[in-house]
């Protein structure tokens, strides 16, 4: 502890004021021995008197009091003159000024050590390899988004998803009958050019069937017994329209097909006769347990690049021929 004493006589100069408030002093030269040596810092300045308030460094600011040195208590604010303290000023001790230097090392620790690693050719290759790793790792997932993204394109053009459109168009609420041309137009609108094998139109004529399961316990128990409904294709033609070659992105075909004869046909001979009379009749029972036909037009692309083909299906309405 280093101590500076007030210049006696320049007691109430202001720059020494100034100087003196706000600092540490140690009290000295009373008449009170038990206030000689304590120490307090000075709060303020009294003219008049030429003193200055000292606020001891216990005080509790509960009960400040002010004191001329009275033999009676412990004051917590005194009122001296400047020959009856001293300022002191505090050296930071050893301990202090480590923890200082510690402090503000540990703060430029990371710079530091980075300069330093940096400026060693096996730091600066760990520095890069650790940077080069985050870069391929941030690459690789952008890879495998990448790839998976390719690959679900890959599987969408597989199945023809995306790779354009096909239509087929023939005229509306027209009823066909046996053995009677059907003509229509298949629009073709691709996203690009496009290799394919061949482009078909498929004539198909199915009828539906119910069949039944008996699985009860007893004569005439339908408990569990199981109905199926089964798809019969009566009729399938293939028309080719054009071959392997480039199709290009917007096109028209047109095509023509012909509804097949199914239904015989019974001679002007037969008609009105016993046996004419037995074949109708039996041909309505059978009609009747049967359902009818339902024809469909398909119209095919077949891409070389794709698994499977590019189409379109409309109904057509066919007339039932009686026998």
């Amino acid at each position: 502890v280093t101590s500076m004493t007030v210049n006696k006589e320049n007691q109430g100069n202001d720059d020494d004021t100034v100087k003196i408030l706000g600092k540490s002093v140690m009290i000295h030269s009373t008449t009170r021995s038990d206030l000689n040596g304590r120490r307090g810092y000075v709060s303020s300045y009294i003219p008049p008197n030429d003193r200055y308030l000292v606020h001891l460094d216990d005080d509790n600011n509960k009960n400040q009091q002010s004191s001329s040195l009275t033999p009676t208590s412990t004051p917590t604010l005194l009122s001296l003159k400047a020959t009856n303290f001293e300022v002191i000023e505090q050296k930071t001790s050893q301990k202090e000024k480590l923890k200082a230097s510690q402090s503000k090392k540990s703060v430029s620790l990371w710079k530091s050590t980075g300069r330093m690693i940096r400026k060693n050719y096996v730091g600066k290759v760990v520095l890069d390899g650790i940077g080069g790793g985050i870069d391929g790792v941030q690459k690789g997932v952008r890879g495998a988004t990448s790839l998976a993204g390719e690959g679900i394109n890959v599987v969408k053009h597989a199945l023809a998803i995306g790779v354009g459109d096909i239509q087929i168009q023939i005229p509306e609420l027209k009823v066909y009958r046996q053995h009677e041309k059907v003509k229509g137009v298949i629009h073709l609108n691709l996203r690009e050019p496009m290799e394919a094998n061949s482009l078909e139109v498929i004539l198909k004529g199915c009828r539906t069937r119910d069949t039944y399961t008996e699985k009860g316990h007893t004569p005439g128990d339908s408990v569990g017994d199981e109905s199926r409904t089964e798809e019969i294709v009566v009729c399938e033609t293939n028309y080719t329209i054009e071959g392997k070659r480039i199709y290009p992105c917007q096109a028209t075909f047109p095509f023509e097909v012909i509804i097949p004869q199914l239904t015989k046909t019974m001679s002007q001979n037969t008609k009105g006769t016993l046996v004419g009379g037995i074949v109708s009749a039996v041909s309505t029972i059978q009609a009747y347990m049967e359902s009818p036909i339902v024809w469909s037009l398909e119209a095919q692309l077949h891409c070389a690049s794709t698994l499977y083909p590019l189409y379109h299906s409309t109904g057509i309405n066919v007339a039932e021929e009686e026998y």
